[in-house]
């Protein structure tokens, strides 16, 4: 019965998809570019709304280690750890191990409130969830207790190291034996996309009654313009501020909780199947260089 069930459910998935896509499939370019252009005249009516959302980002890609470096910009291998300092464990007692280091004397100028010097951390467990929490708590005090995660910012990392294992290759999600470099591009600067909840609240009366009403009179439905506007906003790639991707849902119910750091699957890196690593923060504790409550969640398809 229960088998018969997810059968069904699976059968019903794949229905679905293939209508979504039998309707991209069979669009002419002729229907293909009146539907960009009554995407275009829709963001352009709203434009000054969406573009209050814009906030500074540091894109960035990856490429192979011939050597782990303990001051790099990286993700996986060994990080530069004060002699003398703990390692940091979760709630269990288990240690955590390195996922991404940023020598923030790496990124260029780019408005986002970073120190521009240090290293800025980040650290899981080597579980097979990677370290999340699944009980989703964001309140400041759940944040700041010892989980499967942590965020260390380090101001001076001029002093005497110790040994610390990198992680190994199954015990983060790398697909490669080695560290990886971050190779920084070029600031920039992105608004809000439809992966982030709060869209939604740009538009007056919710964005799926707003695409209705603006497709109305030339007889394009909401489903249509949606897909679309997903289409047009979808960006899978690693970054420093900016708005978050997901493969789910947003899993943030606070508001006030916005991208610190973004890892993706692609260079090297795996989350589950195809899936997204994000770290949020405060706008508050970012200033204050407190990454002492930093919320982690990632996700796959």
């Amino acid at each position: 019965m229960v088998v018969g069930l997810g059968i069904a459910l699976v059968l019903v998935v794949l229905v679905v998809a293939f209508a979504f896509w039998a309707r991209g499939a069979q669009a002419t370019p002729e229907e293909l570019a009146r539907i960009d252009a009554s995407l275009d005249a829709f963001l352009d009516r709203h434009r000054e709304a969406i573009e209050a959302t814009r906030r500074p980002v540091v894109r960035f890609t990856l490429e192979p280690m011939a050597q782990d470096d303990l001051l790099a910009s990286k993700v996986g291998g060994t990080p530069w750890w004060p002699a003398g300092e703990a390692r940091p464990v979760d709630a269990q007692g288990n240690p955590l191990a390195l996922l991404a280091q940023v020598n923030l004397a790496d990124v260029p100028d780019s408005g986002l409130d970073l120190p521009r010097a240090g290293l800025l951390q980040f650290l899981v467990a080597t579980d097979w969830k990677f370290g999340q929490d699944y009980s989703r708590d964001e309140t400041p005090a759940a944040l700041a207790a010892l989980r499967g995660h942590r965020v260390v910012y380090r101001s001076d990392a001029s002093g005497p190291t110790q040994a610390f294992p990198a992680a190994a290759k199954k015990q983060l999600p790398l697909e490669v034996p080695g560290p990886l470099r971050m190779r920084f591009a070029d600031a920039a600067s992105e608004t809000m996309s439809p992966h982030d909840a709060r869209f939604e609240s740009i538009f007056p009366g919710g964005l799926f009654p707003a695409l209705a009403a603006h497709g109305e009179p030339d007889g394009m439905d909401e489903d249509t313009l949606s897909d679309a506007l997903w289409d047009r906003y979808e960006s899978e790639t690693h970054k420093l501020g900016g708005y978050p991707y997901f493969t789910q849902d947003d899993p943030r119910a606070r508001t006030d909780l916005e991208l610190l750091f973004q890892l993706v699957s692609s260079d090297g890196l795996m989350w589950g199947d195809a899936g997204v690593g994000n770290f949020f923060i405060t706008d508050a504790d970012l200033a204050a260089r407190d990454f002492s409550r930093v919320y982690y969640s990632w996700d796959c398809c």
